[in-house]
């Protein structure tokens, strides 16, 4: 079976759903292109879930091979055999292919295999979705974590970065021109774009994993005071899921906040972007405890631009600085910073409106589209294989 793009990935899975992370949006552009991608998915955090291979083309995603196997649930030992069960059935079940991307460095490493041993004319793309200076705890494990990304660096053809801090980096790592910058924003055409005037009043969209990444005690306490502000007239979405949501729930009914606070768990892309779209307000407050998102690259700041949702976030992200330079945010660190940042925005139209537009403006100059055209596909045009395509 052909597969012009293969693309190794590893997910996050919750309550039986997958979450979708910033690439998603590239593969969609991909399998919108024409081309046949195979998807070569593997649970992230010990979920359970087999590895699986999946085909998708013309609008179609067929599932090729899926996992029999009972893994080895001792940390890091399956990714021995999870190597090995995809070089297999990739073997086994794809006959030609064009490009490979790797999502993370130990995706890399598969990925280098995949092209020593079978497609040794396909082009080896390493995606880096973040970077961190301390990813693991363990001194062992982080030095095996930095080995990887460093090998990744040196051995890809290419390697997209979703930050410009993140290229800088690089560069000091293993100098090249490979580099290329390909932030997490999504297909602006595909982002629905709700009148203001339709838009639910006094709502906040959080659109977030759950994890100990985000700054829940700020959050709430921003919400708590708007509650007060506004005689209970507000609404927060929380688009997302994660290890942390039982706290945050927790939390939310400690505070008696029940009614101002709709947990919708994981939704479709499609479903996600909808409810930003509706609200009047995106929220992005990370803690800063993840040294990861320092180097990363806001989604949600990305997808609340695109929809034309101004948004209220941290400083942490070099996204968030970014959004602020285009007028698309308001940055803060404090509890009165947000109440003060939100009551403006819900108060002022003349201000909210201005911001929405920046937003669209800001999000239509970084349309996934033409990354993924400039960056990946013609980049496999340039490369003399048999077909041209397309967006």
């Amino acid at each position: 079976m052909k597969a012009d793009i293969l693309i190794l990935i590893h997910r996050n899975y919750f309550r039986n759903k997958t979450k979708k992370g910033g690439f998603d949006h590239a593969i969609e552009c991909l399998k919108d292109s024409g081309m046949s991608v195979c998807l070569v998915e593997s649970e992230l955090s010990h979920s359970k879930k087999s590895p699986s291979i999946t085909l998708c083309h013309n609008n179609k995603e067929t599932i090729i091979k899926e996992s029999k196997y009972i893994l080895l649930y001792i940390k890091y030992i399956n990714r021995i055999f999870e190597i090995i069960w995809i070089i297999l059935n990739t073997k086994k079940n794809i006959t030609s292919n064009k490009c490979i991307i790797s999502v993370d460095p130990l995706n890399f490493i598969t990925g280098y295999l995949l092209k020593k041993i079978l497609f040794n004319k396909s082009l080896l793309y390493f995606h880096a979705i973040d970077y961190s200076e301390i990813r693991f705890k363990n001194t062992l494990i982080n030095s095996i974590y930095h080995k990887c990304f460093n090998f990744a660096l040196v051995q890809s053809d290419h390697v997209t970065c979703v930050s410009k801090k993140m290229l800088l980096k690089f560069n000091e790592i293993h100098r090249s021109d490979k580099y290329i910058y390909f932030p997490n924003s999504p297909e602006y055409e595909k982002c629905p774009k709700t009148e203001t005037s339709l838009r639910e009043i006094n709502s906040i969209a959080l659109s977030t994993t759950l994890y100990y990444g985000l700054d829940y005690n700020k959050i709430i306490q921003t919400v708590e005071l708007l509650h007060k502000k506004f005689h209970g007239k507000i609404h927060v979405h929380v688009i997302g899921d994660g290890p942390y949501r039982p706290y945050f729930e927790k939390i939310v009914k400690n505070k008696k906040l029940e009614s101002v606070f709709t947990f919708h768990g994981l939704r479709s892309q499609k479903e996600n972007l909808d409810i930003i779209s509706r609200s009047k307000l995106g929220l992005c407050w990370l803690s800063g405890t993840a040294d990861f998102n320092t180097w990363g690259d806001s989604i949600k700041l990305r997808e609340y631009a695109a929809c034309g949702i101004p948004a209220i976030s941290d400083r942490i992200t070099s996204t968030a600085i970014e959004s602020w330079e285009n007028n698309c945010c308001l940055l803060v660190s404090t509890v009165s910073e947000a109440v003060s940042a939100i009551t403006r925005y819900f108060e002022d139209e003349n201000f909210y409106n201005n911001s929405v537009n920046s937003s669209l403006k800001w999000a239509k100059c970084l349309d996934k589209k033409e990354f993924v055209y400039s960056s990946i596909i013609k980049k496999i045009q340039l490369v003399e294989f048999d077909h041209v395509v397309k967006l």
